[in-house]
């Protein structure tokens, strides 16, 4: 089955399962060729989508993966995949940022990322030397966070960046995020108007802070009506036909559609008004802000797991410990897509929530399901609506994390789940008395403050 897709504003489809690279060791145990291997294996098993961070160690061994991927015709082109990468915390300074997006590309191969996020909201004194702990605590400093979203607005100007977003941002802090950005995580302020984007315009905004339905065909005839259920809410869902890789049409909030070129041409044709037609219905999974509708053409089937709402901006810790209601509200209202990371709680690694994977409940569920306590989980965040980063290395495990989309969780699995504790993996690395946040509460403004102090290699106190 195909793994449904969220558009950005670059136009470009997201997968909304995609692959972590990082690793317990930062990727010193695998080495370049062991991470080389697994993003092979996870492309035979059809992952297009690919997390790294110039903090993991992964960039250079993913960049070949594509590269040797490409080569033996595994993928055509690079632009199949859709590779996320991170500025990491020692180069959150604004001077540091266009530099560090150079270095991540110089490692990966390629010519730009099609998602940059800020790591953290917090940044580092640059080292004397390279080699030491990857957090020193006590050489963290506030975020310019003005000036550093300025330059990350700067690498999506130039192209380096399709699209640029955070990670692991509170609702406060996203806010102020908002008040001043130019380009918000992940939409475009450029307006569509029958073919034509102009970037002087500030008003309808069709890959602003919207939902996006988006529709993957091969081809599609103009005359075809496409039909999609509106959102639970019951407003009109924007709409989006990808072909070719290509958003070729769009639909605005207020059910008007623009013609980019005619469907199925190979040209840029001539532009052209369409019409579409919407209506209510369609099942799929729940989650607010990320239903799945049933769609059909006139000229046959429309695979319905190709279409999601949804726009995408945001990568935080997610999993039924730690489910982010406050901030799932918060982003549906303002356009933003979470991307959950940790959706099994990190197990295995420094940061690890050992409760998710060794709960009686989930376990329960799984066993109920006939599913394993992993599928349970990442469906769960599926159903959310949000985009989630698994990480296996193995190839059982990566093609088991796959298969989550035939079936569902019932309404007594989610009351279940609603009533688990919720701590943090990602907890108080970032908490010291001389930094920026000198609590836990600080750090993440009030929202899921339990959690576990877990010593790490990585962390230095001195």
């Amino acid at each position: 089955m195909a793994v449904p897709v969220v558009a950005l504003s670059s136009g470009k489809p997201m997968p909304r399962i995609g692959l972590g690279t990082v690793t317990p060791t930062l990727g010193q145990a695998e080495g370049h060729a062991g991470v080389k291997e697994a993003v092979l294996r996870a492309l035979d098993a059809g992952y297009r989508h690919f997390d790294t961070a110039a903090a993991y160690n992964t960039e250079a061994a993913l960049g070949d993966a594509v590269a040797d991927a490409v080569r033996a015709g595994t993928i055509a082109s690079r632009e199949e995949v859709f590779v996320t990468s991170k500025l990491w915390i020692v180069d959150a300074h604004p001077d540091r940022v266009l530099p560090a997006l150079e270095k991540t590309l110089q490692n990966l191969h390629m010519e730009y990322v099609d998602l940059y996020l800020i790591h953290h909201p917090v940044s580092m004194k640059p080292p004397a030397a390279e080699g030491g702990p990857l957090i020193v605590k006590k050489d963290l400093v506030a975020l310019d966070m003005e000036g550093v979203w300025r330059e990350m607005e700067e690498c999506k100007r130039r192209g380096l960046a399709k699209d640029i977003g955070v990670s692991n941002f509170s609702c406060k802090k996203l806010e102020r995020l908002l008040s001043f950005a130019k380009i918000t995580p992940a939409a475009n302020q450029s307006i569509l108007r029958d073919g034509v984007v102009d970037p002087h315009k500030d008003d309808d905004v069709l890959f602003g802070p919207v939902a996006v339905v988006v529709v993957v065909v091969s081809a599609i005839d103009v005359a075809t009506q496409v039909e999609v259920a509106e959102k639970k809410e019951k407003e009109v869902a924007p709409l989006a036909v990808v072909v070719g890789g290509e958003v070729q049409l769009v639909r605005d909030e207020r059910g008007d559609v623009h013609l980019l070129r005619h469907l199925g041409s190979s040209g840029g044709g001539d532009m052209a008004d369409g019409s579409t037609s919407a209506r209510g219905g369609g099942g799929g999974h729940r989650g607010g802000c990320g239903s799945r509708s049933s769609s059909r053409g006139s000229n046959g089937g429309i695979d319905d797991s190709d279409i999601v709402t949804d726009n995408a901006g945001a990568v935080v810790e997610v999993h039924p410990y730690c489910r982010q209601n406050k901030l799932r509200v918060f982003c549906r209202e303002k356009g933003i897509e979470l991307c959950a990371y940790s959706p099994l709680g990190g197990k295995g690694t420094p940061w690890a929530n050992d409760s998710v994977m060794d709960s009686p409940v989930l376990k329960q569920i799984a066993q109920d399901r006939g599913k394993t306590v992993a599928q349970v989980c990442i469906r769960w965040v599926y159903e959310q609506g949000a985009c989630v980063i698994v990480k296996s290395f193995n190839e059982r495990r990566m093609r088991e994390n796959l298969s989550i989309f035939d079936w569902e969780l019932t309404d007594e699995d989610h009351s279940k789940i609603n009533e688990l504790p919720e701590s943090r993996c990602n907890y108080d690395f970032f908490v010291h008395e001389s930094g920026p946040y000198k609590t836990v509460d600080e750090l993440w403004d009030g929202e899921i403050t339990a959690g576990q102090c877990n010593q790490t290699a990585f962390v230095s106190f001195d």
